[in-house]
């Protein structure tokens, strides 16, 4: 049970990351073109 809790925080935790990420490049992006060859 712990492990399929565990997994489950993590899963959240990546998409908030990756949403928080998302929002950071093309917010900088704005500025700094070079980071969509990163992206």
């Amino acid at each position: 049970m712990k492990n399929a809790e565990g997994r489950n925080e993590y899963m959240d935790l990546a998409k908030e990351a990756n949403l928080i990420w998302h929002q950071i490049v093309s917010q900088k992006s704005k500025y700094t073109p070079r980071i969509n060859c990163r992206a």
